[in-house]
């Protein structure tokens, strides 16, 4: 997806979940690597987790990386993309996603070092109808 310059603009937390930056009043100045591969998904997990998977206790990483996925698959079902402007999408889509990580995983210490940015963007791209 690539998101017009003046919604990346209107709507920084947006630009900002795409890994996009935006300057004021020049809209977007760069934007961030695409994913290649299959399961971009997948990876953004992977890559996200593995600097805390360590500190894991009570799941193993296969078990951490199932239910992450499940969040971020699930985050963009039932959103209506026909009615509904990309940003305010974009927005509920995080929300979703987000409270089901915080519900599930609100005791783990290691959640807040962890930076999911790239499994947002990845999960847009894989859930969202192409633009």
């Amino acid at each position: 997806l690539e998101p017009h310059p003046a919604t990346a603009s209107q709507c920084p937390f947006a630009a900002r979940a795409l890994g996009v930056r935006v300057h004021e009043g020049s809209g977007i100045v760069a934007t961030a690597m695409s994913w290649a591969g299959e399961d971009a998904l997948g990876e953004a997990i992977h890559q996200a987790l593995a600097p805390v998977a360590h500190l894991e206790r009570e799941w193993d990483i296969n078990k951490l990386e199932k239910r992450m996925r499940q969040y971020f698959k699930n985050g963009s079902k039932g959103l209506e993309f026909a009615s509904n402007p990309w940003p305010e999408l974009v927005e509920e889509y995080a929300t979703r996603v987000y409270s089901s990580i915080f519900t599930a995983l609100n005791d783990r210490q290691w959640l807040a070092e962890a930076d999911f940015l790239l499994v947002l963007d990845a999960g847009i791209k894989d859930g969202f109808p192409p633009a």
